[in-house]
């Protein structure tokens, strides 16, 4: 399956959500304290159509110029020189193609396919993602937690070392911002977890909420770059 940076990074996120709203209705149902209803809410945002970029007329066809010919100069007398050692062949003039270079829209493609490589921990359903992860810290086994904060830390590194063309910097920009407040939020997740901390486990989940927004925006901001 395609390893998408931008829709593994949803998965994670989503996941990760979904993580906490267990924990936290779990926490609450068994402590001794009046029960708390879980302030996260999952919502799925239908994807927005991207905008459509604007068409430019089509052009006007020149106005063909007639061909002129300047008169003919007086002829002149040829003046023999001495034959040359070996005779030349008559270099004919041809149009030749100049060397390719990428275009600013090959140069986004390119830069997108690269961004696309990097490796995000998630992928496929973000429900079945997360009760994988929760299994394992029912028993214990905090690896699905680690796993997402050691990605997350690779992904940022690798998304931060890439130098994008001028047309993508403002979206590579508003990309390790969120990478960073992914990165961080995971690692607020882990230690949360792993000390039982419930309202600090309650309070990452608004801000996983807003990372989630930043995601999707740019997604429709790839989506508006790349033409589709």
């Amino acid at each position: 399956m395609e390893k998408r940076l931008i829709a593994a990074l949803s998965v994670s996120l989503g996941a990760a959500l979904l993580v906490i709203a267990f924990l936290v209705g779990r926490m609450t149902r068994t402590s001794s304290g009046p029960t708390v209803q879980s302030p996260v809410v999952i919502e799925h945002e239908t994807q927005r159509e991207p905008t459509p970029l604007p068409v430019r007329p089509a052009e006007q066809p020149g106005l063909t110029v007639p061909d002129m010919h300047p008169p003919l100069p007086p002829e002149v007398p040829s003046v023999r020189e001495p034959q040359t050692p070996a005779h030349e062949p008559q270099v004919q003039s041809e149009t030749r193609p100049a060397p390719h270079e990428p275009g600013p829209k090959s140069a986004i493609v390119s830069y997108f396919e690269k961004m696309d490589a990097i490796h995000v921990e998630g992928s496929g359903d973000p429900a079945a993602f997360a009760q994988g992860i929760l299994a394992g810290i029912e028993r214990g086994d905090m690896s699905g937690i680690d796993s997402l904060v050691a990605n997350g830390k690779i992904a940022l590194a690798q998304a931060a070392a890439m130098q994008p063309p001028l047309p993508c910097a403002e979206y590579h920009r508003r990309l390790i911002d969120a990478l960073s407040e992914a990165a961080a939020e995971m690692a607020k997740i882990r230690e949360a977890i792993k000390t039982s901390d419930v309202n600090a486990i309650t309070a990452i989940a608004p801000q996983l909420q807003t990372t989630q927004q930043k995601i999707n925006d740019l997604d429709q901001m790839k989506k508006q770059l790349l033409g589709q």
